[in-house]
């Protein structure tokens, strides 16, 4: 099994175990992904547009954080030079062909939906800074 898949298999396992209701054995609850971008005031526009244009803190100069959903936070951090690199902040969704329209209107392009018939639809696509994004929806039931 390629990459690619087995980091969309690990979304959906993660989506089940972490996004459950509260397990007692698990002490933290939210997560913070950080990335760096060259322009503040643009990425966080731009991402405000794919989130939903949700509240946005900034915690200190050079630094807007964006609650994507109820614990997870996605902290932008202005930098002088951005080098993405392999990591993906996969974003799931309920439905993944109205979110496509959705952002189509906002000219968000999330590209072609791919899907693994009985598990997973997914879409990988690029923030303006070269940030690889993915979202998926997931297609089984609990």
């Amino acid at each position: 099994m390629d990459g690619k898949k087995i980091a969309l298999l690990l979304a959906v396992f993660t989506n089940f175990l972490f996004l459950s209701p509260a397990r007692a054995d698990v002490t933290f609850r939210g997560v913070t992904v950080g990335i760096n971008v060259k322009n503040l005031k643009e990425a966080t526009s731009w991402y405000q547009k794919l989130a939903g244009e949700k509240p946005t803190l900034k915690p200190i100069p050079n630094i807007n954080e964006i609650e994507v959903v109820k614990g997870f936070w996605l902290q932008l951090v202005e930098a002088p030079k951005v080098n993405p690199g392999d990591s993906v902040i996969r974003l799931g969704v309920t439905n993944i062909e109205s979110e496509k329209e959705r952002l189509a209107k906002l000219e968000i392009d999330i590209g072609e939906i791919k899907r693994v018939e009985g598990l997973i639809a997914f879409s990988e696509f690029s923030d303006p800074y070269g940030n690889k994004l993915s979202l998926y929806q997931v297609l089984t039931s609990k």
